[in-house]
């Protein structure tokens, strides 16, 4: 399990850019950032998303639960999709990456604008997987709770 959680920790690190060694985390969501500094101990630290002043702090949470449940390459793709759909000027290939083109397009959108976006492309993509799939229908209800969940 333990090792697990240390691959789920570098994948999400390394996804949102960060490239310092991971010896700890800091679990704080508020706080979450892909900062690396030195703890007491000497460690590293590293939090687990982008502190980038275009990455609005709710928004920050919800691609974090986002990347738990689906993965940081499909977190980051809903994102990208919504994006789009908010600002089509901006055509953003969904690659699933968190670069310079995916933040910028960001800028003058509101947050609760992306929030909403980003909530109807998540819901989007699990009624895809029923679709695909109808057996997977018994878990739809709480994935469709999930994309409806905005961080306060």
């Amino acid at each position: 399990m333990k090792a697990l959680r240390l691959l789920l920790i570098l994948a999400l690190a390394a996804a949102f850019g960060c490239s310092a060694p991971v010896c700890s985390v800091k679990a704080d969501p508020p706080a979450a950032a892909v900062q690396a500094a030195p703890a007491a101990t000497g460690d590293t630290v590293i939090c687990l998303v982008d502190r980038s002043p275009a990455i609005p702090d709710r928004l920050q949470m919800k691609l974090f639960d986002t990347a738990v449940n689906t993965g940081v390459p499909r977190a980051v793709k809903i994102l990208q999709q919504s994006l789009n759909d908010l600002k089509p000027e901006a055509r953003l290939t969904v690659d699933g990456k968190l670069g310079p083109k995916t933040k910028g397009a960001m800028c003058g959108l509101a947050e609760v604008d992306i929030l909403r976006a980003y909530a109807a492309r998540q819901a989007k993509f699990y009624q895809g997987i029923v679709a695909r799939d109808p057996g997977q229908g018994k878990f739809l209800k709480g994935w469709l709770r999930r994309a409806e969940w905005l961080p306060e």
